[in-house]
């Protein structure tokens, strides 16, 4: 006997019809528009017909009520006239959300971007039309190209890219990361190993691009900590704190005790800030990577921070 699981679904030609989501499962709407895997969209006549010429030439046709047809979605007769369309659900679900009176989705791929303009330009739907473009030319869809770093990571002949949140890409050596940071060392190795099987497609030669999470301003900071390079002060908790959670996550001892240290001086912008940004790191920790540091460090924070008179 064969598994119900395994049993093939049946494709949309002959798949009963189901009742869209809210608001097209309206049925006091006096349209059915049906969409190319059966879902009916329960929809009112004077809002399509101002949302779409298309459509408000068509409602003016003699429309006739398929009273044959059992099945709208719940299994009832037919009382609508049912409009049979090509697209599919998700993309009339979009489209007949922009001409309704309602909040308006948000359209961040361009699986939706594209069926949505098409449907758009297919039914004169001016306002859709418009909202499809934006949504085109917003960034999210099409990133902006990579720019380089700055002097010292702006090296071509570097073998690795660490490429920023915001797009920036950082040419470095995979040596200097590799002794700097055990967590590097194996995300190089893996991404050294997926590129080569694409010497033979002629990209041979090029550097490894590693996609990271910190945007620009903070992998700057712990770049140039790995570096012999002029590292800047600094001067924002908020910087320290995204820096030093960078350096633990790489396992980058010494962007730990630069943060663990400049910590000490930003005392008296935060108390509290920072004396939470120690505790949480573990910068008064026997068990951490270098533990004379930490307490050392940790000691002198909070020295500093009783020193600190009362607001």
């Amino acid at each position: 006997m064969t598994d119900s699981a395994d049993t093939p679904s049946p494709p949309s030609s002959v798949r009963e019809p189901r009742v869209a989501d809210e608001p097209f499962n309206d049925t006091t709407a006096d349209v059915i528009l049906r969409t190319s895997d059966k879902v009916d969209f329960y929809v009112y006549k004077n809002i399509l017909s101002l949302a779409s010429p298309f459509f408000k030439d068509m409602f003016c046709l003699p429309q006739s009520k398929p009273a044959s047809d059992p099945s709208v979605g719940d299994g009832t007769m037919a009382s609508h006239p049912i409009i049979d369309v090509s697209e599919d659900a998700r993309t009339m679900n979009l489209a007949l959300r922009f001409c309704y009176p309602m909040r308006k989705p948000t359209m961040t791929e361009l699986k939706d971007v594209g069926p949505v303009l098409l449907a758009a330009c297919k039914y004169d739907m001016d306002t859709v039309f418009d909202v499809a473009k934006v949504s085109l030319a917003q960034s999210r869809l099409f990133p902006p190209a990579p720019q380089d770093a700055d002097v010292p990571f702006h090296d071509k002949a570097a073998d690795i890219i660490l490429r920023s949140s915001d797009h920036i890409d950082f040419h470095t050596h995979s040596v200097i990361l590799s002794f700097a940071s055990p967590v590097f060392k194996d995300m190089i190795l893996s991404h050294q190993k997926a590129d080569a099987g694409s010497a033979a497609d002629g990209n041979a030669g090029h550097a490894t691009i590693i996609n990271v999470s910190e945007n620009s301003r903070i992998l700057n900071f712990v770049l140039r900590r790995c570096y012999p390079a002029h590292v800047p002060p600094l001067t924002q908790l908020n910087d320290a704190h995204l820096v030093l959670a960078a350096g633990v996550k790489y396992g980058i001892d010494i962007v730990r005790d630069y943060v663990a240290t400049a910590l000490i001086e930003l005392v008296d912008q935060d108390i509290l800030g920072v004396l939470s940004i120690a505790l949480r790191y573990r910068l008064n920790d026997n068990s951490a990577t270098s533990p004379h540091a930490s307490i050392t460090s940790f000691c002198a924070i909070t020295h500093a921070a009783v020193r600190q008179p009362p607001p």
